[in-house]
């Protein structure tokens, strides 16, 4: 049986190569999942490689993102994030998609009807933004500009995890909410979008181990990045 399980041998190799077997487990923060359908890229994935055992682990904290990668308990982390994050020694970063800052209103806000939005409009707006706890850079980042414009941090009057959370809320006219929207992202019912002219660079990123990305990671990236 030698010729035989030499060929065996070959054979498992080759697709250990090119990534049709072997495992993955990818960790994902719970805001991530406003701005992709990993369902739908996971069963393209079992598709294309049947042979290669799939794991999510779900982060509830982006603050999280990188714990899973550097315990090794996952090879591939998506999260929201800076376009310039700091990733931890030996890992790095890969944008997926840039996140678009839209204010959401309430209809029945004054502000819904202003043509043009400035920072000096929201001062004394009640907003609805995610908890420090959950997006801290998001939040401190946030703060700076509101400070630098107003001379004063916003007013949170509701904290929501969640790009779907906080559009309840704000389609309950219960504050004001910004959140990063693509282009493509339908309009809600009882809520106005408005653009502001602030930058906030932020992104979708998946982090990884640097230099050993395995080809089953490979795969994964480039249907990740196929399918948003």
């Amino acid at each position: 049986n030698i010729p035989t399980d030499i060929q065996k041998a070959q054979q498992e190799a080759l697709q250990s190569a090119r990534g049709e077997n072997g495992s993955l487990t990818v960790a994902i923060s719970s805001i991530a999942y406003d701005y992709i359908d990993i369902g739908v890229i996971c069963k393209k994935m079992l598709q294309n490689y049947p042979n290669v055992k799939l794991t999510i682990i779900d982060m509830p904290l982006s603050t999280n993102r990188f714990d899973s990668l550097c315990h090794g308990k996952a090879d591939i982390s998506i999260f929201t994030g800076s376009n310039n994050i700091t990733m931890p020694d030996g890992f790095t970063v890969k944008s997926l998609i840039a996140l678009n800052l839209a204010l959401a209103i309430p209809k029945q806000n004054p502000l819904a009807n202003k043509e043009k939005i400035e920072i000096e409009d929201l001062k004394n707006v009640h907003f609805v933004l995610p908890p420090v706890t959950e997006a801290p850079n998001l939040r401190k980042a946030w703060d700076d500009v509101f400070y630098k414009h107003c001379n004063s941090l916003p007013i949170v009057t509701q904290e929501v995890v969640g790009f779907r959370g906080i559009l309840q809320f704000v389609s309950a006219n219960l504050g004001v909410g910004f959140v990063f929207m693509r282009q493509k992202d339908v309009d809600i019912p009882d809520v106005v979008f408005k653009q502001l002219p602030v930058t906030l660079n932020r992104s979708l990123l998946a982090g990884f181990r640097e230099g050993t990305l395995s080809p089953v990671c490979q795969n994964f990236l480039k249907l990740l990045s196929n399918n948003i």
